[in-house]
């Protein structure tokens, strides 16, 4: 049942890196990002881990996966920094694919905190790493970055809202257990 999510992921990708297609007018307008949602145990990190591999070995795209969860209780400067390091390592092999898991956990809706500093570094975290996203996209044009979130309304607006729009699709993967009830139907 993953197979179709890895096809279809796979096809977006390929499109976005523009590989085997001639350039063409429109495609520094392509939006380039891939937001991936689902719960827990849906296999978000399996499709976007073989649809990777996949591309390794059919182009060569390099990716490298980052979890998020990493960054937790560092300081502002820190984790901006490391994330720039992260950005100029990947850009620097491209073709390349940046995956960032538990990038809802980094980057939550303001909604879902209290706390007035902690909704304001957030703020200011989510405005410095969009820049540096839109920057690199800007001059690396065969660079994707897939955020993997739950749900996309646990993810910054910074990130869904806010224009020029950070993704061109959200892809939302079922537990195969749903997958499987929808089938019987």
């Amino acid at each position: 049942a993953l197979s179709n999510y890895i096809d279809r992921l796979l096809r977006i990708l390929e499109l976005q890196l523009q590989i085997d297609i001639k350039t063409s007018s429109w495609n520094d307008y392509l939006f380039k990002n891939v937001i991936i949602t689902g719960r827990s145990g849906s296999g978000k990190k399996t499709v976007v881990g073989e649809c990777c591999q996949r591309l390794w070995n059919k182009h060569l795209v390099y990716y490298k996966f980052v979890d998020c969860l990493s960054f937790k209780g560092r300081k502002l400067d820190n984790v901006v920094i490391s994330i720039l390091q992260i950005i100029d390592e990947v850009v620097f092999r491209q073709p390349s694919i940046l995956i960032l898991d538990h990038f809802d956990d980094l980057f939550p809706n303001e909604t879902t905190i209290t706390d007035a500093n902690i909704i304001l570094a957030t703020q200011k975290l989510s405005l410095s790493v969009r820049e540096l996203f839109n920057r690199a996209q800007q001059i690396h044009k065969q660079f994707i970055i897939i955020p993997i979130v739950k749900q996309i309304t646990s993810v910054h607006r910074q990130f869904t809202e806010e224009t020029p729009l950070f993704c061109s699709q959200i892809l939302t993967i079922e537990p195969l257990n749903a997958v499987k009830l929808k089938l019987k139907k």
